[in-house]
């Protein structure tokens, strides 16, 4: 199956490595301009210039926790200055602070969990 999505502006949270770069390379592949936004701006910056190599697609990044409000708004600021629109949106970033049973999760992990799992 063939699914195009030319020219519509994606933002792709999470996506400088694993499911969420899997997900920016096959939307730029797709046709799409995809905004990548992880913690980290020295991989959101490799995995751009790496994705553009492998797909010729438009791609930019902005780096920010999307589980912090300012920063969500940030890269929603970012995206539209760039590329003037946001038509897709994955909400892809996630954590797991915690290996262990829920019982034993406490207060400070399971809010940080929620804050980046649920809430951005």
């Amino acid at each position: 199956m063939d699914i195009r999505v030319d020219d519509k502006v994606a933002i792709v949270t999470g996506g400088s490595r694993g499911i969420g770069r899997a997900i920016a390379g096959t939307l730029a592949a797709a046709g799409a301009k995809v905004m990548i936004t992880s913690r980290k701006a020295d991989t959101c910056e490799a995995t751009v210039a790496e994705l553009s190599e492998e797909t010729g697609g438009d791609l930019a990044y902005e780096a920010g926790n999307v589980g912090n409000v300012e920063d969500a708004e940030r890269v929603v600021e970012a995206t539209l200055s760039t590329f003037g629109a946001v038509d897709i949106l994955v909400n892809n970033a996630a954590t797991n602070p915690y290996a262990g049973p829920v019982i034993d999760t406490d207060i400070p992990r399971w809010e940080k969990t929620l804050q980046v799992n649920l809430t951005s």
